[in-house]
C-alpha cells in the first residue's frame, strides 16, 4: 500500500487533471512518471540522510577518499524532471492551493 504523503500527491494530481478534462492515457502516464520519479527522490534522499553528503571511497590500495554523495547530484537531476512534468501538465507548485486545508503540492 503506498504511504499516506504519496498517496496524497497522486490523489492530488490526479483530481488536478480530472478537474481539467485531462483525462488521456498520455497524461496519466505522466503522472504515473512522476510517481515513479517520487519514488527514487525519495529513496536519494533517504540515502543521503543515512550515509551524509559526504562519503568514503576507498580504492585497490584500500586507501578512502572523501567524495561528494552522488545521490545529491542525482536528486537535483529527479527534482528537476518531476518540476518539467508538472510544468508540462500545466502545474506551478508556486501557485497551487491548498487543497481541503492540506499543503499544496
Amino acid at each position: 500500500m503506498a504511504r499516506p504523503a504519496k498517496k496524497k500527491v497522486k490523489d492530488a494530481l490526479t483530481d488536478y487533471m480530472r478537474q481539467r478534462g485531462m483525462e488521456l492515457a498520455h497524461i496519466q502516464d505522466m503522472v504515473e512518471d512522476y510517481m515513479s520519479l517520487y519514488d527514487t527522490k525519495t529513496q536519494l534522499l533517504r540515502d543521503i540522510k543515512q550515509r551524509g553528503a559526504k562519503v568514503t571511497v576507498y580504492m585497490a590500495n584500500g586507501t578512502g577518499n572523501l567524495k561528494t554523495n552522488d545521490s545529491l547530484q542525482d536528486f537535483l537531476k529527479v527534482n528537476s524532471q518531476m518540476l518539467k512534468i508538472l510544468d508540462t501538465l500545466g502545474m506551478d507548485p508556486s501557485k497551487a492551493k491548498a487543497l481541503n486545508g492540506d499543503e499544496a503540492l
